[in-house]
Parts: structure tokens; sequence; C-alpha cells
């Protein structure tokens, strides 16, 4: 029995997923509250629940020698899915350096002498 709340509980975070990503999809892809608040709950609320996985396994486990392992995994898999979820976002929001122009300002530019060059 326990077994089987330990493994709805690490469901939990599956079945709000959908109404988040419509949410992130809703807010649009300009800079404003709205969206900022929005992305910041996609991501913000995975890595809470993350850091607090014992504590919510905790009740599960007094009182017995199970560790629920298994629902733990799936626990932290479905938060890692929804925090994808977030950075996706701000993928897509532009936020995030995927190209080589994002980078421009750590690279080395050539200034076009070499230190072999003869005249």
């Amino acid at each position: 029995m326990k077994q089987k709340k330990a493994m709805e509980l690490a469901m939990s975070p599956g079945k709000s997923l959908m109404m988040t990503a419509f949410m992130l999809y809703m807010s649009g892809s300009h800079l404003n509250i709205f969206t900022i608040s929005t992305t910041s709950m996609a991501l913000l609320n995975p890595l809470k629940a993350i850091l607090s996985t014992p504590q919510q396994f905790s009740r599960f486990e007094s009182g017995t020698e199970e560790k629920f392992y298994q629902a733990k995994a799936v626990f932290i898999a479905m938060n890692l899915v929804a925090l994808s979820v977030g950075i996706y976002k701000l993928l897509k929001m532009g936020l995030l350096p995927n190209k080589a122009g994002d980078w421009g300002d750590w690279v080395k530019v050539w200034d076009g002498v070499d230190g072999t060059t003869v005249l």
C-alpha cells in the first residue's frame, strides 16, 4: 500500500506538466512580467521539488525498512522533465546562448599579424 502511494507521489509532477507547458506557450516569447513569472515558476518549482525529495518521501519511510528508491528516481525524473520544459522556454525566448554569435565576447580575433612573417 505504501509503495502504491509513493508511486502516486512520484508521478504527481507529470500531472501538471501539460498545464505548465500550455501556460508557457500562452505567455508568449516577449519579455514582460507575465512571461518572466511563468518561466521562473517553471524553473524554480521542479528545482525545489528535487531538493525536497527526502522530505516528500519521509512519511512513507517512517516505521519501515523500505527506502523507495524507485519511486524517488521516478519523482526526480519527472521533475527533470518539467525543468526541461522551462529550459526549452528560455531557449525559445533567446535567453540561453546556443549560437556562435552568442559567445562573441570570448572569441579571440586574429588581427592578421603572424609572428613568423618575414619582410
